[in-house]
């Protein structure tokens, strides 16, 4: 079954058992769907969420690890069809959109240079020990900077707060308030665009 589920603040944000689900639904046997109960009245940020049968918890997100994350991001805009293709098995690695707006190409472009920074730099990092600590902390040091250089290029408000999430899932932010703070004001000067 798939979810849309609303975050309803940045804390809610891509975090696990957060957020209110707007809309659920079935997908047909030739793997297509369509959200019956969905008013957008609005542009909104939403995240779209792939479950198993077994799943307890609806509003779970698997975000351990991206390459085999059950959610998708996306900006859904008033009157504007969305076709989504991707696997079941790695939702938000393997998405594309067929004519996506300006909003979710962003969204796109800024996913697979999380991605690409998370297999550099993440991926293959051994359990934390007292002998790699340092290298832990080197790597996630690394990936938080390509991935502050990949959300600084983003033009878009909900990219932005995307970007932001993906590079401390935990809101830790603690080596780069000054960055946070740059992107908090560009974020004032923004509202949330339509297109």
């Amino acid at each position: 079954k798939i979810y849309l589920i609303d975050p309803i603040s940045f804390g809610g944000l891509m975090a696990p058992y957060q957020g209110k689900i707007l809309d659920s639904t079935k997908i047909s046997s030739d793997g297509k769907f369509i959200f019956k109960n969905l008013m957008v009245d609005k542009t909104r940020l939403l995240e779209l969420v792939l479950h198993k049968k077994e799943t307890k918890f609806l509003t779970q997100l698997n975000m351990e690890n991206p390459l085999s994350s059950n959610y998708i991001p996306l900006v859904i805009i008033k009157n504007e069809d969305i076709e989504i293709i991707t696997n079941a098995e790695n939702v938000l690695e393997s998405y594309e959109l067929n004519h996506p707006s300006s909003i979710n190409k962003e969204i796109i472009t800024l996913k697979q240079e999380y991605l690409l920074a998370y297999k550099k730099h993440l991926y293959d990092l051994e359990e934390v020990n007292e002998e790699n600590l340092m290298e832990q902390e080197e790597a996630k040091i690394e990936f938080k900077k390509d991935l502050m250089r990949s959300i600084a290029k983003c033009t878009y408000f909900y990219p932005i707060l995307i970007g932001l999430k993906w590079m401390s899932k935990e809101s830790d932010y603690e080596r780069t308030p000054e960055f946070v703070f740059e992107q908090c004001e560009r974020l004032k000067n923004m509202a949330p665009q339509s297109n």
